[in-house]
């Protein structure tokens, strides 16, 4: 056999060798059903966590009412001057009414009409309003005039309500506050202290049950 010959040769059993090797390749697996399964239901599972991670709980708020009424009060500086109840001996401020309405009557012992504003409080118009919302307090507005001879006025008259004497501090505030008429008693001067605090302005002249009530009623809210 010729050289070239066998070169031939050699070629020829090469290829057969490349065919026979090709045929022979492995297939690649498919993907089986059961690992399909579990890739979904780690994709489920995981998909679930984060919405767990990103849901907000739900939370209950429950506010408990505790009856507590209190009204900021803005009453001025001379609400809290101290003064003291000639009946029953205890001291008090009008900031001690925060959250009720007063009527303050600025009087004097010698008044007749002073008197007459109070029988009018007395007979008609405290027992038509609410003790619990409504303060009374005749203030006599002559600094000198002294507790003792207020407390015997208090008694000879038969009122049952407050009754202080207003010191120099307060009658110069009220004074300020009011203007003189507030220290001049004929004219029954009054006025009113909202449950806040705030003062109205000043009333004078005689006022009839029903429009002392009204008074009371507007400034009280009711």
């Amino acid at each position: 056999m010729t050289h070239k010959r066998l070169v031939i040769l050699l070629l020829l059993i090469g290829a057969l060798v490349l065919a026979a090797c090709s045929g022979a390749a492995t297939p690649t697996p498919e993907t089986t059903d059961n690992n399909a399964q579990t890739t979904t239901d780690t994709t489920t599972n995981d998909e679930s966590s984060d919405e767990a991670a990103t849901e907000p709980e739900e939370t209950t708020t429950t506010t408990e009412e505790t009856g507590d009424t209190t009204t900021a009060y803005n009453g001025p500086d001379w609400t809290h001057i101290e003064l003291t109840d000639v009946r029953t001996g205890q001291t008090f401020t009008f900031a001690d009414f925060a959250g009720k309405t007063v009527y303050v009557h600025a009087m004097a012992n010698w008044c007749s009409n002073c008197r007459n504003t109070q029988r009018t409080l007395r007979d008609m118009v405290i027992p038509q309003v609410n003790a619990d919302e409504v303060v009374f307090v005749s203030l006599n507005i002559e600094p000198t005039s002294g507790d003792d001879a207020l407390h015997d006025y208090v008694l000879e008259n038969n009122f049952d309500w407050t009754f202080a004497v207003a010191n120099t501090t307060l009658w110069q505030a009220l004074v300020q506050q009011f203007g003189r008429a507030v220290s001049n008693p004929p004219v029954t001067p009054h006025f009113i202290i909202a449950p806040d605090g705030t003062p109205s302005q000043l009333f004078t002249g005689a006022q009839t049950p029903t429009e002392i009530i009204s008074l009371i009623n507007e400034f009280s809210g009711s």
